[in-house]
């Protein structure tokens, strides 16, 4: 199977997916491993990643070929920031910048130098906010409000 290009019939004759809960279950037997009837896949770094034919793919992606016949083109966002939640009103294409403003990671950090709170947003790799507060709330808030204004793609994170 050197060959192999997986596709949307193929992955439906192997694996049944529910688009409800994101998991998948293998329908045939491709290895020991894949047991009918089992869920499919192995955590990796947060995300599940599912084996077929020697490839690994990630389970987010092949939702997404299950659901609309074809891999995505661009990143997949996971819309609640959670890697391994794979249902598919979860998931969103997104280019690089908009995956990345949907971290749920505090961008406020403590400046030991200032002894002040900094509060730092990032637009295409550059700095577009940065200000400084006596308390981390105050930063943290000042954050979110720029976070909402600069990055529309963002959740209410």
């Amino acid at each position: 199977m050197t060959n192999f290009i997986l596709t949307q019939e193929y992955l439906h004759s192997i694996l049944d997916y529910d688009s409800n809960t994101g998991i998948f279950v293998w329908k045939k037997r491709l290895s020991q491993r894949a047991k009918i009837g089992k869920t499919a896949g192995s955590m990796i770094q947060g995300y599940l990643e599912i084996g077929i034919h020697g490839k690994s793919y990630k389970a987010h992606r092949l939702a997404w070929l299950y659901v609309y016949g074809v891999f995505p083109k661009l990143s997949i966002d996971h819309i609640n920031c959670i890697p391994n939640d794979n249902r598919i009103c979860n998931l969103r294409e997104a280019n690089a910048s908009e995956n990345g403003q949907n971290r749920k990671k505090l961008g406020v950090h403590f400046d030991k130098r200032l002894k002040r709170f900094c509060a730092k947003l990032m637009l295409n790799r550059k700095t577009i906010f940065c200000e400084y507060f006596l308390t981390e709330e105050k930063a943290n808030e000042a954050y979110l409000k720029a976070k909402k204004q600069h990055h529309p793609f963002a959740t209410n994170s």
